[in-house]
């Protein structure tokens, strides 16, 4: 009767050494005290859209700048280690800074070159409906961007705007 014991006990053991926790991937809140994970910034006390991903290891980084994230999410090694992306739409929600408003980064439009600037000046303006973009745009300029299409190229028309207002 004992030997039969055993090999019951190795396949629970088995099977309870390979259960793996299984990772939520969803958006949260932002807390009072949070931080941005690349500048340190406070996100609470700054204007402008946030994000936030998640990453495979459990780690969450929020920004303070919709633009931020992108230094992570256009290295491929770091972008690999991605679990999640949101952003803060703004289609029923004010530019000033709220907790609020996550949407998954690919359902977005995403309005470069405006003339709203974000805590670290020239940002990406993230909508979920491609209407309210384009009002958006009537009122603030730019062009409209699907999540996908934002690469380098979007990223350095942000930097050279952020040197012409510099250089006002």
């Amino acid at each position: 009767m004992r030997c039969e014991i055993w090999p019951l006990l190795a396949c629970v053991l088995l099977m309870a050494c390979g259960a793996k926790e299984v990772q939520q991937v969803e958006s949260v809140p932002i807390a009072d005290a949070e931080a941005c994970a690349l500048d340190g910034m406070l996100l609470a006390y700054h204007e402008g859209p946030k994000a936030q991903l998640l990453r495979k290891n459990g780690e969450r980084a929020f920004f303070c700048d919709c633009k931020e994230i992108f230094d992570e999410l256009l290295d491929p090694v770091r972008r690999r280690q991605v679990a999640g992306i949101w952003f803060q739409a703004l289609d029923e929600a004010e530019w000033e800074a709220h907790a609020d408003g996550w949407v998954r980064a690919e359902a977005l439009f995403f309005v470069a070159g405006s003339t709203k600037m974000g805590a670290m000046g020239p940002t990406l303006a993230p909508f979920s409906v491609r209407k309210n973009a384009e009002g958006f745009v009537r009122e603030h300029g730019g062009e409209i961007y699907r999540f996908a299409e934002i690469g380098t190229e979007q990223m350095q028309i942000l930097r050279e705007q952020a040197i012409a207002e510099w250089d006002k």
